[in-house]
């Protein structure tokens, strides 16, 4: 804490009062209501047209393409958040931050 390094948080712009703080707990039946929601688009969307959709998505990054129009019809064609990732970690790999410490 010499403060010959800042460090933004430790030793400078930190928060001035270490009071408790209240944790968020979520309660799991949200978790298990969000489940059937995912399964029930699943069962109800045009599975073709959305792997078509995540499929164009994942050929235009595999290139310098603006991927955004991409993105917008695999949404469009009801792909969940979690398809959309999954396919950009096919193509990008999973981002793991260095670690300059």
């Amino acid at each position: 804490d010499s403060e010959e390094r800042v460090l933004v948080g430790v030793n400078k712009f930190g928060e001035k009062s270490q009071g408790k703080q209240n944790l968020l707990r979520i309660n799991d039946s949200l978790g298990k209501r969000q489940e059937r929601a995912i399964k029930q688009l699943r069962g109800s969307r045009d599975n073709k047209k959305t792997q078509s959709a995540l499929s164009k998505m994942q050929k235009a990054a595999e290139t310098d393409k603006n991927l955004m129009p991409f993105i917008l019809d695999a949404v469009e064609a009801y792909a969940t958040t979690g398809e959309i990732s999954n396919t950009f970690r096919e193509v990008f790999g999973q981002y793991r931050p260095r670690e300059i410490f």
